[in-house]
Protein backbone atom coordinates (compact mmCIF):
# COMPACT_ATOMS: atom_id res chain seq x y z
CA UNK A 1 0.00 0.00 0.00
CA UNK A 2 1.38 3.46 -0.41
CA UNK A 3 2.90 5.51 2.59
CA UNK A 4 -0.56 8.15 2.14
CA UNK A 5 -2.93 5.84 2.64
CA UNK A 6 -1.18 4.36 5.66
CA UNK A 7 -0.82 7.89 6.99
CA UNK A 8 -4.12 8.80 6.17
CA UNK A 9 -5.68 6.13 7.99
CA UNK A 10 -3.66 5.90 11.46
CA UNK A 11 -4.72 9.92 11.14
CA UNK A 12 -7.94 8.54 11.15
CA UNK A 13 -7.58 5.77 13.86
CA UNK A 14 -5.68 8.69 15.84
CA UNK A 15 -8.89 10.81 15.63
CA UNK A 16 -11.10 8.20 16.65
CA UNK A 17 -9.28 7.02 19.69
CA UNK A 18 -9.15 10.71 20.74
CA UNK A 19 -12.94 11.07 20.27
CA UNK A 20 -13.74 7.60 22.54
CA UNK A 21 -10.86 8.86 25.20
CA UNK A 22 -13.03 12.38 25.24
CA UNK A 23 -16.42 9.99 25.46
CA UNK A 24 -17.16 11.92 21.93
CA UNK A 25 -19.86 10.29 19.21
CA UNK A 26 -17.19 9.13 16.16
CA UNK A 27 -16.72 11.47 14.19
CA UNK A 28 -16.79 9.29 11.42
CA UNK A 29 -19.80 8.31 9.05
CA UNK A 30 -20.57 4.58 8.71
CA UNK A 31 -19.18 4.55 5.04
CA UNK A 32 -15.58 6.41 6.39
CA UNK A 33 -15.74 3.71 9.38
CA UNK A 34 -16.14 0.65 7.23
CA UNK A 35 -13.33 2.03 4.82
CA UNK A 36 -10.93 2.55 7.94
CA UNK A 37 -11.99 -0.98 9.29
CA UNK A 38 -10.48 -2.54 6.08
CA UNK A 39 -7.42 -1.01 5.90
CA UNK A 40 -6.97 -2.15 9.58
CA UNK A 41 -8.04 -5.74 8.70
CA UNK A 42 -6.05 -5.67 5.20
CA UNK A 43 -3.13 -4.51 7.10
CA UNK A 44 -2.79 -6.36 9.85
CA UNK A 45 -3.91 -9.78 7.90
CA UNK A 46 -1.27 -8.96 5.42
CA UNK A 47 -3.76 -9.15 2.23
CA UNK A 48 -2.41 -9.44 -1.00
CA UNK A 49 -4.60 -6.48 -2.32
CA UNK A 50 -7.23 -4.27 0.10
CA UNK A 51 -9.60 -6.19 1.05
CA UNK A 52 -12.82 -5.55 1.69
CA UNK A 53 -14.14 -8.47 3.44
CA UNK A 54 -17.67 -6.41 5.03
CA UNK A 55 -19.03 -3.44 2.71
CA UNK A 56 -21.09 -0.67 4.86
CA UNK A 57 -24.41 -0.43 4.36
CA UNK A 58 -26.24 0.88 0.64
CA UNK A 59 -26.92 4.21 2.19
CA UNK A 60 -22.94 4.39 3.48
CA UNK A 61 -21.01 3.35 0.01
CA UNK A 62 -20.48 6.96 -1.32
CA UNK A 63 -18.81 8.08 1.74
CA UNK A 64 -16.68 4.48 1.56
CA UNK A 65 -15.47 5.17 -1.63
CA UNK A 66 -14.91 8.83 -0.96
CA UNK A 67 -12.78 8.11 2.01
CA UNK A 68 -10.94 5.30 -0.12
CA UNK A 69 -9.97 7.83 -2.87
CA UNK A 70 -8.77 10.56 -0.54
CA UNK A 71 -6.49 7.35 0.97
CA UNK A 72 -5.25 7.03 -2.43
CA UNK A 73 -6.47 3.64 -2.76
CA UNK A 74 -6.47 2.69 -6.47
CA UNK A 75 -8.49 -0.46 -6.33
CA UNK A 76 -9.80 -2.71 -3.73
CA UNK A 77 -10.99 -6.71 -4.01
CA UNK A 78 -14.51 -7.07 -2.30
CA UNK A 79 -14.58 -10.85 -1.02
CA UNK A 80 -18.04 -9.84 0.83
CA UNK A 81 -20.41 -12.55 0.30
CA UNK A 82 -23.65 -10.63 0.96
CA UNK A 83 -26.76 -11.44 -0.75
CA UNK A 84 -27.19 -7.78 -2.18
CA UNK A 85 -23.52 -8.14 -3.79
CA UNK A 86 -25.15 -7.29 -7.49
CA UNK A 87 -26.89 -3.89 -5.42
CA UNK A 88 -23.29 -3.09 -3.83
CA UNK A 89 -21.58 -3.64 -8.01
CA UNK A 90 -24.45 -1.29 -9.24
CA UNK A 91 -23.38 1.08 -6.24
CA UNK A 92 -19.98 1.05 -7.49
CA UNK A 93 -20.61 1.75 -11.14
CA UNK A 94 -22.76 4.71 -9.96
CA UNK A 95 -19.87 6.46 -7.91
CA UNK A 96 -17.80 6.08 -10.63
CA UNK A 97 -15.99 2.46 -10.07
CA UNK A 98 -15.08 -0.28 -12.49
CA UNK A 99 -15.52 -3.55 -12.18
CA UNK A 100 -11.63 -4.86 -14.06
CA UNK A 101 -12.40 -8.64 -12.77
CA UNK A 102 -12.14 -11.62 -10.83
CA UNK A 103 -9.58 -12.40 -8.25
CA UNK A 104 -8.28 -14.17 -5.50
CA UNK A 105 -6.90 -12.49 -2.25
CA UNK A 106 -4.34 -14.50 0.12
CA UNK A 107 -4.41 -13.21 3.61
CA UNK A 108 -2.88 -14.53 6.79
CA UNK A 109 -5.17 -16.88 9.60
CA UNK A 110 -6.86 -14.24 11.61
CA UNK A 111 -5.76 -16.00 14.64
CA UNK A 112 -1.60 -15.71 13.70
CA UNK A 113 -1.46 -13.19 11.37
CA UNK A 114 2.51 -13.59 11.51
CA UNK A 115 1.81 -16.90 10.16
CA UNK A 116 3.18 -17.29 6.41
CA UNK A 117 0.77 -20.12 6.23
CA UNK A 118 -2.88 -18.41 4.83
CA UNK A 119 -6.42 -18.66 3.41
CA UNK A 120 -7.34 -17.74 -0.22
CA UNK A 121 -10.72 -15.61 -0.85
CA UNK A 122 -12.29 -15.39 -4.08
CA UNK A 123 -13.30 -11.70 -4.84
CA UNK A 124 -13.86 -9.00 -7.17
CA UNK A 125 -11.72 -6.31 -8.15
CA UNK A 126 -12.89 -3.15 -8.51
CA UNK A 127 -11.27 -0.13 -9.59
CA UNK A 128 -12.12 3.43 -7.52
Amino acid sequence: MKEHTHTYFTQMMNAIIKSEEEDNESPYTDGETAAYTAYSESDYLKSSEFEVAKLPKLNGMANFIKTLRKAEVDSIAVTDTSPNLVAYLHKFAECGCTIETLCTVHRAIKDNPKSDIGHDFKGIRIKL
